[in-house]
């Protein structure tokens, strides 16, 4: 019996020695990781301070690069007298007549506009350090505007009669009643009530149809053929014709 209490007391003994190491162990592993951590916290501190100063060493180096650009992309080194020689000499001479001064891709330059006979030069000049730097040359060619031909209507001259070649035809009117000016003017007020528009009269002449003397006036809109038939005693439209190409 008191062997076995002293087991006991040995085991319990050593339980508590376990404990004791873990504890310390543990101790000295979370005061290792605070150390880590106030070392961190250092670190990170000072590296953001060194980040913002050099923000602040880009930004001012940012704004003095781009004063000196503004002062230097507005200033021109040369006058605008110089860049009109610089560019009649390119041209080869002529008269300037005009001048811009304009930043191009970064580069303060001169447009200058000579004109040389029928020759348009556009000279471009470097305004810092009055180097040419390119020209643009433009021809005027005057092409004389042809005449469009104007259709003309095609007044039909009919032949002489002959003698009555058909049974019943009488002699061909001289001084018809309604003359061919008249007719033509039926004709027109035809097409407008027909609502037919933009045709162009090609021809008119005196013919026989239907047993009378009539008229015959032809009209064309593009392939669109209209022929009007009108009496010339009563100015009665006998016959509407329509054909197509």
């Amino acid at each position: 019996m008191k062997k076995f209490c002293i087991t006991v007391s040995a085991i319990a003994f050593m339980l508590i020695g376990s404990l004791a190491i873990s504890a310390v162990f543990n101790q000295s592993e979370l005061s290792t990781q605070a150390a880590q951590v106030n070392n961190d916290s250092a670190s990170v501190e000072a590296l953001q301070e060194e980040i913002a100063q050099l923000r602040a060493l880009l930004q001012e180096l940012t704004t003095s690069f781009a004063g000196n650009q503004n002062q230097q992309s507005s200033t021109p080194a040369i006058s605008s007298q110089s860049a009109r020689e610089i560019a009649i000499e390119n041209a080869s001479g002529g008269e300037v007549r005009d001048i811009m001064l304009f930043t191009d891709n970064g580069v303060l330059t001169f447009e200058v506009d000579v004109r040389n006979g029928e020759t348009r030069y556009m000279v471009y000049v470097n305004a810092t350090s009055g180097t040419f730097i390119r020209m643009n040359t433009y021809t005027d060619t005057v092409t004389a505007v042809q005449p469009v031909p104007v259709a003309q209507p095609q007044t039909y001259v009919q032949p002489a009669y002959q003698g009555n070649s058909r049974q019943g035809r009488s002699e061909r009117p001289a001084n018809p009643a309604i003359s061919a000016d008249r007719a033509i003017e039926i004709a027109n007020e035809e097409l407008s009530r027909r609502g037919i528009s933009g045709a162009t009269l090609r021809k008119h002449y005196m013919d026989w149809e239907r047993g009378q003397w009539v008229w015959e006036v032809e009209f064309r809109n593009g392939r669109t053929e209209y022929e009007i038939y009108i009496n010339v005693d009563t100015g009665e439209i006998v016959k509407f014709e329509q054909d197509w190409d």
